[in-house]
């Protein structure tokens, strides 16, 4: 399926939308970003909005790069092009004003889980992003990093303003303490439990 998709990119015969951004065109289709995006959606199902009249959406509050991420992920393509730490807060600014469905939001978690969040400020970045925007997921994954590198001189400044965010960052990393003793627990009985059957054949 995400092979169709990426062969429907900016297919000028079959488009019948064009995403227009700092004067570049991507030729989408409707049903396509209607999936996507219940923005879309609606935006569509009203014949009586300029974008449907000419058949266009301009975005002037992304630049270029966020938004040529955006419409290939609706498409089905991995996000391997360039990709920093700013213009991943402004593609989830994006996903979260097109309200953008669960699994593209995870596509775009996971791509930031695995670029950005072994650092210490960016994944508390992250963390803060997530809990504004309501990307629950990506605010525990960035919590959880945050909790495996924890010491008492990593600079909690930020959290500060947000007490929930900074509470639940010590939950976190109670929990997975808690889960390492009882999995360390368990492996000694284990092998205390092999040890006995050893003796006892």
């Amino acid at each position: 399926m995400d092979v169709v998709l990426r062969q429907a990119f900016n297919d000028q015969d079959g488009s019948d939308v064009i995403i227009i951004c700092e004067n570049v065109k991507f030729h989408c289709h409707k049903f396509i970003l209607s999936l996507v995006s219940p923005v879309f959606k609606a935006m569509f199902s009203h014949v009586d909005l300029i974008e449907n009249q000419t058949k266009s959406i301009e975005i002037q509050d992304f630049d270029l790069n966020t938004v040529e991420a955006f419409v290939k992920l609706c498409y089905g393509f991995k996000i391997d092009w360039p990709f920093d730490s700013q213009l991943a807060k402004d593609f989830l600014t994006m996903c979260d004003k097109y309200d953008v469905n669960e699994n593209l939001r995870k596509c775009v978690i996971d791509e930031i889980a695995n670029g950005f969040l072994r650092n210490w400020d960016l994944a508390t970045e992250f963390a803060i992003i997530g809990h504004n925007l309501k990307f629950q997921e990506l605010e525990k994954v960035a919590l959880e990093n945050l909790a495996l590198k924890f010491t008492p001189s990593r600079n909690l400044e930020p959290l500060k303003v947000y007490p929930d965010l900074l509470t639940a960052l010590f939950l976190t990393r109670e929990k997975m303490h808690r889960c390492h003793c009882d999995k360390m627990q368990q492996q000694y009985v284990n092998t205390y439990d092999s040890g006995l059957l050893d003796a006892f054949p």
